[in-house]
């Protein structure tokens, strides 16, 4: 596998830090509630997720549940850049 390769399927498994970090965000009577979670694949509207560090997380009337996946809408998708640029003073 070269290069490109190797980059492109560290960053469909969520584990290339320059992908950045990814929450699915509900809103909820207590609140808004953001879950940190890796993308695994997208369908045109839907982001297929899994929760990080087996964690649950409470989405409109159901659980996900450690190493369950679910496809979430897109709108529901906060994706968070690493900005790993550092000034060159």
């Amino acid at each position: 596998m070269n290069d490109t390769q190797q980059s492109e399927a560290a960053r469909m498994n969520g584990t290339c830090p320059s992908a950045g970090s990814a929450f699915v965000c509900t809103n909820t009577w207590y609140g808004r509630m953001e879950y940190p979670v890796r993308i695994l694949g997208e369908t045109p509207k839907r982001y297929r997720v899994t929760p990080l560090n087996g964690a649950t997380i409470t989405l409109p009337r159901r659980f996900l549940h450690g190493d369950e996946t679910a496809l979430v809408p897109k709108t529901a998708v906060k994706i968070v850049p690493n900005n790993n640029m550092s000034s060159g003073d």
